[in-house]
């Protein structure tokens, strides 16, 4: 629906800027028919040709205002229909039913001073057989949160590890660790033969 509400709304905006251009014409020919009818009551042409050809003028300007004036009534009912559009498919956005039915309940003729007009009433009370006043809504899945499967582990102190943590080597557990070049150092100094003191 989102793509409908975007192209929606974008046909509103070109029909409603599109209403400035006739608008603006009809402004200056309905000064310039005025003009006209201000300057032949003032100055009476007299001779009966200039007179018919001063008529002529000013009928081609109202002309001209008449086909203006539907332009603008056109491209106003264009604006309102694709406004009316918009207003419908946001309307039906959270609606639960499938995408087939909410293009079908966009199209509908407008009528009257409501959105969707009567006939969103009678698809209503057909659908529901008179009982409801609302759109049925379907039943969307719902996730059961006691039903999920969690892992629970029982805590001791052999699986508890620390962030961080080095593990002891398993022979020097319970004593302070030495690197292995200082136990090889002391087992030389062992092997070492002492001086015999001079009597």
């Amino acid at each position: 629906m989102d793509k409908k509400i975007d192209s929606a709304l974008r046909r509103d905006f070109q029909n409603s800027a599109a209403i400035l251009r006739p608008a603006a014409a009809a402004t200056t020919v309905a000064k310039t028919a005025k003009f006209w009818c201000q300057e032949l009551l003032k100055n009476p042409p007299s001779s009966p040709d200039q007179f018919t050809e001063e008529i002529e003028k000013i009928k081609s300007a109202l002309s001209f205002l008449g086909e203006a004036a539907i332009d603008t009534a056109k491209l106003a009912a264009k604006a309102s229909a694709a406004s009316v559009t918009a207003r419908r498919a946001m309307w039906l956005r959270q609606w639960s039913g499938d995408t087939a039915s909410k293009h079908k309940l966009t199209s509908l003729k407008f009528a009257g001073t409501q959105l969707f007009g009567p006939e969103l009433t009678q698809i209503i009370s057909e659908v529901t057989g008179g009982k409801g006043a609302f759109l049925p809504q379907g039943r969307r899945p719902r996730r059961d949160f006691h039903k999920r499967n969690f892992q629970h582990k029982t805590w001791n102190s052999s699986n508890r590890q620390q962030r961080g943590s080095r593990p002891l080597p398993q022979a020097q557990s319970n004593r302070r660790y030495k690197a292995p070049w200082q136990n090889q150092t002391k087992s030389i100094r062992k092997h070492t033969p002492t001086k015999s003191q001079d009597s």
